[in-house]
This record gives structure tokens, sequence and C-alpha cells, in this order.
């Protein structure tokens, strides 16, 4: 996976880019797998006047492209968020990074896996399992998966 953070000044860019931001399914063909619009999220993200876009490239899905050269990986987020944000100028800013092992995937047959993680903790007294491999990849997975943990803590204890 590959994160392109990329600035724009505001008038160069149509969408208002207001809220998360965007997942792109598969089937709509976009280079990008989403993006994040982070000056809308969190404060300081760019200065008066302009905006922020963290974009995601590669991943499961084409991870021939998050190894490309930084400045490809540009023109190729820049080319989709035009027609995506009608973004019309060139970025004032631009970051890059690689993450090689960025996302975790649950393929077809991972449901044997959550099953063993319920035997072991079913068989080993005071073992518990809680994360993203557990309840779901994102951040409010994970936070369920610690509640669901706790109570199971909760519950060992009372015994």
């Amino acid at each position: 996976m590959a994160s392109v953070v990329l600035g724009f000044r505001r008038e160069d860019v149509t969408h208002p880019c207001a809220g998360f931001g965007m997942l792109i399914p598969r089937v709509e063909g976009f280079n990008i797998l989403g993006a994040i619009f982070s000056s809308s999220l969190f404060p300081n993200r760019a200065p008066a006047g302009h905006l922020t876009l963290t974009c995601y490239v590669g991943g499961e899905r084409q991870p021939e492209i998050a190894v490309l050269p930084p400045e490809q990986l540009f023109d190729l987020v820049c080319e989709d968020l035009r027609v995506l944000l009608g973004v019309q100028g060139k970025p004032v800013f631009t970051h890059h990074h690689f993450w090689p092992r960025a996302i975790p995937q649950y393929n077809v047959g991972y449901g044997k896996f959550k099953d063993l993680m319920s035997e072991m903790e079913a068989t080993a007294a005071g073992l518990f399992l809680a994360g993203h491999y557990r309840e779901g990849i994102s951040v409010g997975d994970s936070i369920v998966s610690g509640g669901n943990a706790a109570e199971r803590v909760g519950n060992f204890l009372k015994i």
C-alpha cells in the first residue's frame, strides 16, 4: 500500500471535500482505493485557503501500483482526483510513503482462524485475544474487539 498525501489550493478543487473521505470500489476502475479529506477532519493539516487529501493506492487490489516511483504515483492519483473531485491544478504539496504490509486481508477460509481463536480462549483459561485480526480491520472494529475482550475478561474474573 502506498500513501500519497497531496495539498491543493482550495480554488483548484471543485468538490467541497467536507466529511471523512471516500472509498472507491474496484468496479469504478480508478487507481486510488480511497481518499481521506485530512484537512476537513483534523485541524492544522493545511494552511488557510488550501486542503490536504490523503490517498491510498495498491493494496491487495493492485500491489504493482504501490511500488511505482513517487512522481508517477502523484500523476496517477492527480488524474483520478481530477475526475472524482474536480481537481484542476497541480498539488502545492506532495508526500509519499510505501507500506509493504499495510492492511490485513481476510481471505476465503479466514473463518476457521476465528473459530480457532475462540477454541483457544475456551481451552486456555485466562487467554483473551483482541484486535484487528479478530473483529475487523478498522479502528472502530478494533475498539469493538477490545470491548468484547473486556467483557470476556470480566466474565472470567467473576468465576
